[in-house]
């Protein structure tokens, strides 16, 4: 129950999740090393809105994994 409603509150109104250091802390993932992974792969170099969208990309499909490994019911 305490997963659900995390993910829920989480959630923004588009569907997505954002790629924040709080987010990774509840989901027990170290999101400052995967940003520095990316930095160092040159996201960066693909601009600011492409950059936002990437790393909302991978927030979102962490914790869609961390939901299918968990078994979390959000309906």
């Amino acid at each position: 129950m305490r997963h659900q409603w995390i993910l829920t509150v989480c959630k923004q109104l588009d569907g997505y999740y954002d790629f924040t250091p709080n987010l990774g802390k509840l989901l027990g993932v170290d999101f400052q090393k995967c940003e520095s992974i990316l930095t160092l792969a040159g996201l960066p170099s693909l601009g600011f809105k492409a950059k936002s969208d990437i790393l909302r990309l991978v927030a979102t499909s962490i914790v869609i994994i961390v939901i299918r490994l968990i078994k979390v019911d959000l309906s």
